[in-house]
Parts: structure tokens; C-alpha cells; sequence
């Protein structure tokens, strides 16, 4: 969660990896996890938590490419 959250980002962005905007409320989350819909598992999903929030669902996974 290190990027702020804009619903509009990717309409300002340019192609190239963006930073999104320097500040606002919400915290960006992407992916999903065993408690969404199917649909909802893509990494290019996308969808915004407040900062400090906590839960179960919300987190990262590490992977080693063998």
C-alpha cells in the first residue's frame, strides 16, 4: 500500500509505470484475495483502503520464481 489512491489514475497517467498522486486519503490495493469473486483475483485489479486499516484478508504474498 504505498501508492495513493485515485479512481481517475490511469486516465492521467502516462503508459510507463506512474507514481500516481503525491498525496490523498486512500491507499491502493491490487489483487485480491480467497474472500473476493473470482473475477476479483486479477493483480490488475484494483481497490482502495484508508492507511492505517487493518485486515485479515489484506496483505502480500512472497514468491520465488524456480
Amino acid at each position: 500500500m504505498a501508492d495513493w489512491y485515485d479512481a481517475k489514475a490511469y486516465a492521467a497517467a502516462p503508459i510507463e509505470d506512474s507514481a500516481g498522486p503525491e498525496t490523498g486519503a486512500y491507499r491502493v490495493l491490487r489483487g485480491g484475495s480467497w474472500l473476493d469473486l473470482f473475477s476479483e483475483v486479477r493483480a490488475a485489479n484494483r481497490f482502495w483502503a484508508e492507511p492505517a486499516a487493518q485486515q485479515a484478508h489484506v496483505g502480500f504474498r512472497c514468491a520465488l520464481d524456480g
